[in-house]
C-alpha cells in the first residue's frame, strides 16, 4: 500500500509499505501498517520509532492517504 502523509499541505512521508497482522511479518527496520488495539490503521517501524524517524505526529493539521 502507498502511504502519503502531509502536514499543512506539505508532503512529509510518501512510501509503499506492507500492511501486516504483526510486526514479525516484516524485517527489523522496515515500515509497516497494522491495525492497533483501537482497530485504527497505525504506522510503525519494526523495532524502531516511526514518529522520531519521519517527524510524523498527530493533530488536525495532519492528513493521511492510503492507496493500493
Amino acid at each position: 500500500m502507498t502511504v502519503k502523509i502531509t502536514h499543512e499541505d506539505q508532503v512529509v512521508y510518501e512510501k509503499k509499505i506492507s500492511y501486516v497482522n504483526t510486526f514479525g511479518d516484516v524485517e527489523e527496520g522496515k515500515d509497516l501498517i497494522y491495525m492497533n488495539s483501537e482497530l485504527k490503521a497505525a504506522f510503525a517501524i519494526n523495532m524502531g520509532n516511526y514518529s522520531e524517524e519521519y517527524g510524523v505526529y498527530s493533530g488536525f493539521e495532519w492528513v493521511v492517504s492510503i492507496s493500493k
